[in-house]
């Protein structure tokens, strides 16, 4: 396939075979001729696409990783006509190598196949990234419309690329219309457009913070959706546009039919501030959508959530809030039957982060209902298991070593009584030399001061004591320089 470039008239060769991805309305092609591309090829284009990618051309937004030479936004670069009429056949946008898609780093089984070194961090600074993009893209009065998990790509470094920019609403600032986004996934979609997402939908930047906020709650509550939960009513659950109809939102201060799933990670893992942010989201803004939180204050709240992350002294790859005083991912990997959320890197190095680590039981978390942190936190356990092999390794040694101390201890007692055994037999037979006596007193609790004389007992020479102190000693050093 040979196409034009709209801006110079250069050819663009489409080879067949270098397609990349394809969808119903188009196909991604690798340009050979320039390895920074990829060119989206329409099957049957609109009249008005043209126009609209023209003004996006004219009127691109900010992009916040330009600097760093990294596209957060595949926004058109050129436009691609046919070589016979000259009608648009598509266009060309950034190519980005190395990329998974959002998906595949919030859901924790996907995570460990294609990321698995992808911390908790890097999911924070994931959806800090995510809110920044968005901030960028308002900010030209640009509104993705679609958001979902599928038009999110992300780095191995948490840098993320939004592509499928053509179906954005976008403003025709030269005939003072608007090109609308006409498509929609009904769990990223508010509740006042539930059912109701068509041509002639304008949709404003409140629209896009409800999927944002969607979008950060499964990144940081491993792949859980904010309205998903164990239904308590009497028929079939409700599919999620029904609950975000309702409002239903399981994690918030209003009351619900559902209550938090089992398997989800309890919400107080997250700190104060973001979950008051995603409440202003799902409840606040169920009623009032300009409640909803501006992708700036996602962007302030998750650098500091970020910031205040600490790492678990047991996996390195373990990071939560300080607010928490023991280690969730530890306990949650126990929950999971030994599968690490975040495994360290010593089992991704050595091949066996897939394998679940042994656990000797198991147990479930804490309610996610819980009323306080640290409810929640005091019914935690310890991890059970550790990577840490030095750790695991001095533990054992002071083990030894206490019951070696233990064991030298008791055989210089026996010792001590064996020495006083002889010496009482030798003294038998010397017999007494003079009458001695012997003062026992009575308990101190007792008041009265009566005593009674007896014979005085043999004295252990004290030379004798000398030597076994010595053989004691030299026990005990012994056993010292063994461990």
């Amino acid at each position: 396939m040979r196409l034009l470039r709209s801006s110079n008239g250069q050819p663009v060769e489409i080879a067949p075979d270098s397609e990349i991805n394809s969808g119903g309305e188009a196909r991604i092609y690798a340009v050979d001729s320039d390895c920074a591309l990829v060119a989206k090829v329409y099957r049957r284009p609109k009249p008005e696409t043209g126009r609209k990618l023209r003004v996006m051309l004219e009127y691109p937004p900010p992009d916040p990783t330009a600097d760093q030479g990294h596209a957060s936004i595949a926004w058109p670069v050129d436009l691609l006509q046919s070589e016979g009429d000259g009608s648009l056949a598509g266009y060309l946008m950034p190519r980005v190598v190395g990329a998974h898609p959002i998906l595949d780093l919030f859901n924790p089984s996907a995570r460990r196949e294609a990321c698995p070194l992808f911390s908790y961090q890097y999911l924070y600074r994931s959806a800090h990234n995510l809110a920044a993009v968005m901030d960028a893209l308002h900010s030209r009065d640009y509104v993705i419309g679609d958001v979902n998990e599928s038009n999110i790509l992300v780095m191995d470094t948490a840098l993320i690329t939004v592509v499928d920019t053509d179906s954005f609403q976008v403003p025709d600032r030269l005939g003072k219309a608007v090109f609308h986004c006409p498509v929609a996934k009904p769990e990223f979609t508010p509740s006042e457009l539930q059912g109701d997402v068509s041509q002639t939908v304008e949709r404003t930047p409140s629209h896009d913070r409800f999927g944002l906020a969607v979008l950060i709650f499964q990144l940081l509550m491993e792949g859980t959706h904010p309205f998903s939960g164990v239904y308590t009513g009497e028929d079939d659950p409700p599919p999620y546009e029904a609950r975000i109809l309702a409002g239903h939102y399981p994690y918030g201060t209003a009351e619900t039919p559902y209550n938090p799933l089992l398997m989800a990670p309890p919400i107080v893992i997250l700190p104060s501030v973001i979950r008051t942010l995603f409440v202003r989201c799902f409840e606040d803004g169920h009623k009032t959508p300009s409640a909803r939180p501006h992708a700036s204050a996602w962007v302030k709240a998750l650098e500091e959530a970020e910031r205040d992350l600490i790492v678990c002294g047991v996996n390195d790859q373990h990071l939560y809030g300080n607010h928490l005083n023991v280690c969730p991912w530890c306990r949650r990997t126990a929950l999971l039957g030994g599968r690490d959320p975040f495994p360290s890197k010593l089992r991704v190095i050595s091949g066996r982060h897939r394998e679940p680590i042994p656990v000797t039981s198991q147990s479930a978390l804490p309610s996610a209902s819980a009323p306080s942190i640290a409810e929640a936190v005091s019914a935690m356990s310890p991890p059970v298991e550790s990577d840490m092999s030095g750790h695991r390794q001095n533990a054992q040694e002071a083990d030894s070593l206490a019951a070696y101390t233990q064991a030298v201890k008791s055989a210089a007692q026996r010792l001590i009584a064996r020495v006083r055994s002889v010496a009482g037999r030798f003294r038998a037979k010397r017999g007494p030399k003079r009458a001695t006596r012997r003062i026992t007193y009575t308990h101190r609790d007792t008041p009265s001061t009566n005593f009674r004389s007896e014979g005085k007992p043999f004295r252990v020479p004290w030379q004798l004591l000398l030597v076994v102190l010595a053989v004691i000693i030299a026990l005990v050093a012994v056993g010292l320089s063994r461990h």
